[in-house]
């Protein structure tokens, strides 16, 4: 994996877990959907 990749992967991560954080409860935030 480049480092790149990585840290394209870890916004993304980031950017779904900031949109899971304005719908859901917390539990959820723990790990990512599978999308």
């Amino acid at each position: 994996m480049e480092v790149c990749d990585v840290r394209f992967f870890h916004n993304y991560l980031s950017f779904l877990r900031m949109n899971l954080r304005m719908n859901t409860p917390g539990p959820v935030l723990t790990f990512h959907p599978p999308y």
